[in-house]
């Protein structure tokens, strides 16, 4: 399974646009494919929300575009909002490689 790591940045003075977003009943469905894992957010400092998702290792290009339609969707409905997309993995397998 492959992770992907979004980090969503809002204007905190717009929590509410981005609270109506988020919970929008519009916003674009995920494949069944696609596990979230993960949904955090910042409670000091900078807003950001981290979502952690599971994709099958055969679909990675499928869920990037899946989660770039629904994030271009917050970022749509929210001004101001911005995301960035990675794909991600264990410090450990990067270090196995050195081995």
């Amino acid at each position: 399974m492959t992770k992907i790591l979004v980090t969503g940045f809002y204007d905190p003075a717009g929590f509410k646009t981005f609270l109506k977003a988020f919970t929008s009943p519009d916003k674009p469905k995920y494949p069944d494919y696609i596990k979230k894992v993960l949904n955090l957010m910042t409670g000091t400092g900078d807003s950001k929300v981290y979502a952690l998702y599971e994709v099958p290792d055969d679909k990675i290009y499928e869920s990037l575009r899946s989660l770039n339609k629904r994030y271009f969707f917050y970022a749509a409905n929210m001004q101001g909002y911005e995301f960035t997309i990675e794909i991600v993995g264990p410090v450990e397998d990067a270090l196995d490689t050195l081995k």
